[in-house]
């Protein structure tokens, strides 16, 4: 439960980050059906390029994620070289304020995740240790900058990023729409479906063969509210590390709590 735990939680943060490490898009893509070449060559194609990236990011923004609450009961297959593991999550958002994220097995839980805009908290029960404090331990350890609104992003089935905040090179292939983020900070892939809905995020770390690749397999309709029915994150490094997850419920704007108090004599983790 332990790596399970923790694996689930930097696997959303280092999902939502942007990362201060050089990063590129190299051939290693191949792979996940994305061509990562975006070389725009004249002024024709930069003027349809830059077009299309207006119309993509129109029509992306207007699929809106209005809701106050959201509890959602997920199913999660974790899986790497030596770990197969299947629980049950209770997550619960308000939105743009909390995360609350309980993982059970056999209807007990055994792990709370709790996120807000200043504070990273979590527990898990079996080895009695939790930490708690803000954002910092985890920007540390993945060498990056977080928010809440892009781990939040991440479970709603938004673009990481804001794509308004800066072009991207953009191309309609396949019928589905690529853009391109790549700068000296940041090379990234955003894939999204010919509806907009977002499909695939791709993050390629320079001169390896590690990734981080985030799809979203099916999307669910309620009350005009279009968000995930299942996701995959994949985190690639010497080997394959993954965490399947299945949306079962969904119910949007209910009344409901957030509770969360670490156990007494639980032993703090310091990073």
């Amino acid at each position: 439960m332990k790596k399970l735990l923790i694996f689930f939680l930097l696997s959303i943060v280092l999902s939502s980050c942007k990362n201060k490490k050089d990063l590129t898009l190299d051939n290693s893509l191949k792979n996940d059906s994305i061509d990562t070449e975006a070389t725009l060559n004249t002024s024709v194609d930069i003027a349809k390029a830059s077009e299309l990236y207006l119309k993509v990011v129109k029509e992306h923004k207007s699929l809106k994620k209005d809701f106050n609450t959201l509890q959602i009961n997920a199913d999660i297959s974790f899986r790497n070289n030596n770990l197969q593991e299947k629980i049950n999550a209770d997550i619960r958002i308000e939105k743009n304020k909390t995360i609350l994220i309980g993982l059970k097995k056999f209807g007990i839980t055994g792990a709370k995740i709790y996120i807000t805009p200043n504070r990273v908290s979590y527990y898990e029960i079996i080895n009695g240790s939790h930490y708690d404090g803000d954002f910092d331990f985890i920007s540390n350890f993945l060498g990056t900058d977080l928010n809440f609104e892009q781990i939040q992003n991440v479970l709603i089935g938004s673009a990481i990023f804001n794509l308004e905040d800066e072009p991207l090179n953009t191309k309609l292939q396949d019928g589905v729409y690529k853009l391109y983020k790549e700068t000296p900070l940041i090379n990234m892939v955003y894939v999204l479906d010919g509806s907009a809905k977002l499909s695939q995020e791709v993050i390629n770390q320079k001169g390896t063969e590690d990734k981080l690749i985030i799809d979203y397999l099916s999307y669910q309709t309620q009350d005009s509210l279009i968000l995930p029915n299942q996701l995959l994150i994949r985190a690639i490094q010497d080997g394959e590390t993954s965490i399947r997850v299945n949306y079962k419920k969904l119910d949007i704007n209910p009344n409901i709590s957030f509770p969360y108090k670490i156990p007494n004599g639980s032993k703090e983790i310091i990073f």
